[in-house]
Order: C-alpha cells, then structure tokens, then sequence
C-alpha cells in the first residue's frame, strides 16, 4: 500500500473529518480501497461519502490483509462441527459433521 493509500485509509478510520483536498484523487484513491474491501462509497443526492470496513480497520491495526478462506486450507485450524438434520418416513436423526 502506498503512503497516500495508507493516509486516506487513515482519514475514513478518523470519520473523514474535515479536510482541504487539493483535488478530487482521494475520491479515486479510496475506490481503489473500495475494490480491496477496504472501504465502501456511497453517493446519494450528489453527495460523496465514503467509510472504512472491518477489513481496513484490520490493515490499520496488523499492517497486512486479514487472512482469507484460502489461506485457511493450508493452516485450517480446529474443525467446525455443523449440526444436520435428517428427516425421513416421519422420524427425525440428528447427525454432526466435521467440516
């Protein structure tokens, strides 16, 4: 992430608080965030507003991505235990599988 990157993820994390833009590239810098899950912009009635998600709350505390589905095959960690049911001829069964 560049420094101008790092400093407008900054300024969304701070509630975009007043601030003398010289132009308009913080608004294309934080649709790069937007496309990174860093940030969501909306526009209604002509009025730009734009927000830090949890995932750039996480970039700003730990200096990386959070870790993604992916990067779970190769450290999956504990199993998470998903309770079934299965219904059948009116009798029920309840079944648990490790996924």
């Amino acid at each position: 992430m560049t420094p101008r990157q790092l400093d407008i993820l900054r300024w969304l994390n701070a509630g975009c608080p007043d601030r003398d833009w010289p132009d308009h590239t913080h608004k294309h810098t934080t649709r790069m965030l937007q496309s990174h899950g860093l940030a969501t912009i909306s526009r209604k009635h002509k009025i730009w507003a734009a927000t830090i998600t949890d995932r750039g709350r996480y970039y700003l505390l730990h200096h990386r991505y959070p870790p993604t589905i992916a990067s779970r095959a190769t450290d999956p960690g504990p199993p998470l235990a998903v309770l079934t049911m299965e219904v059948g001829y009116g009798a029920t069964r309840d079944r648990m599988i490790l996924v």
